[in-house]
Formats: structure tokens, C-alpha cells, sequence
């Protein structure tokens, strides 16, 4: 299968989130999720290395099973963050961060049904598509990033003032 490099990340998510002070039911739900991802990337480099190949139809199953569980593993932590959002009364900016999943879920699946298409019909499109993939990521991470940021945040003054460890 090619483009198995594109979920590389996902060891560098299960360690943010096991990193979170929080032992909220969806953040731990989203740990043990990105380490199945983890391990999904490293049998996809392990076929790299003896140049074994998925094609077809099962290259498409894998890619939209794969598909479903990044966009499934980035929902559980916007709903970790609006969990503690409605049960601490603070703010951390999920609203725009769910706007901003709901574009990058649409150009990622946009994107995978044009892969589809014939090549003379897809090109243009695709490309298109990609400029707009890469700036909806952009957009999701750095909202991601600022709403994390407010998490740990709440989580320090939270310890500071002496009560008990974060949510």
C-alpha cells in the first residue's frame, strides 16, 4: 500500500494525549486508538520494506477504514475537550475546532471518493482538493493546538489554586 506515510503521527498524538493530565474516558479512549494507528503505520512500512503491495479494492476498504479512524480519533478529543468545557465552566475553543473537523472530515472524504474517478477526470480536482486538504489541516491542528493549550492552562491554575488534580 502506498501512502502509508501520511499517519505517521499518530505516535506523536498517543503520546500528547497520554501526556494530558486528564484521565477523561475520551482522551484515553483516543490514546488507545492512536496506538492501533501506530501499529497499523508500522505494518505499512514493514510492507514498504519487502515492497509488498495493497491494490484495488482492498487498498480502498484499508484506506476508508483508516479514514474512519483518524476522523474518529480526532472526535474523540474535541469531545474530551467540550466534556470538560460543559462540566468546569471554562472556555477552550472547541466550538471553532469542530468547525474546523467538520471541513478537514469533508475535503478528506471529498478527496478519497475523486481517488475513485478515472485520472483524466480526477486530476484538477484532486489538486485543488490537496491545496485545500493541507489548509484545513493547518486550520484544524492550530485550533487543536490553542484549545490544548487552554487545557493545560485551566489544568495549572486549577493545581495552583490547591484543588484536586484537573478534571
Amino acid at each position: 500500500m502506498k501512502r502509508g506515510d501520511r499517519y505517521d503521527g499518530c505516535i506523536l498524538i498517543a503520546a500528547g494525549v497520554s501526556g494530558l493530565p486528564d484521565r477523561n474516558v475520551k482522551f484515553i479512549s483516543a490514546r488507545n486508538l492512536s496506538v492501533a494507528l501506530a501499529i497499523y503505520t508500522g505494518a505499512i512500512w514493514f510492507m514498504g520494506v519487502f515492497r509488498w503491495m495493497l491494490f484495488g479494492s482492498i487498498f480502498f476498504f484499508v484506506s476508508c477504514l483508516v479514514l474512519a479512524a483518524i476522523l474518529s480519533l480526532s472526535c474523540l478529543l474535541i469531545a474530551g475537550f467540550r466534556e470538560v468545557e460543559r462540566t468546569e465552566n471554562v472556555q477552550l475553543g472547541t466550538g471553532r475546532l469542530l468547525l474546523s473537523w467538520g471541513v478537514y472530515s469533508a475535503v478528506q472524504i471529498m478527496l478519497l471518493i475523486f481517488n475513485m474517478l478515472p485520472i483524466h477526470v480526477r486530476n484538477l480536482p484532486l489538486q485543488l482538493l490537496s491545496i485545500g486538504n493541507i489548509a484545513a489541516l493547518l486550520l484544524f491542528l492550530a485550533f487543536l493546538f490553542i484549545t490544548r493549550t487552554k487545557y493545560l492552562e485551566f489544568c495549572t491554575r486549577r493545581k495552583y489554586m490547591n484543588k484536586t488534580d484537573c478534571p
